[in-house]
């Protein structure tokens, strides 16, 4: 049991209390971006509307 809490589970923290960010769950690197681009130019791109 987490300190403060009577009862339950916290699945999103596995009950550590803390998650790392969202953004530190996935690599980025140069080269992905220079994929990406790549694909864009080749396809036409695309429109979120």
């Amino acid at each position: 049991i987490v300190l403060g809490r009577e009862f339950g589970w916290c699945n999103g923290c596995d009950g550590k209390g803390w998650k790392e960010p969202f953004a530190s769950w996935y690599e980025v690197e140069v080269n992905d971006a220079t994929e990406f681009a790549t694909f864009l130019r080749a396809c036409g791109g695309f429109e979120i509307c």
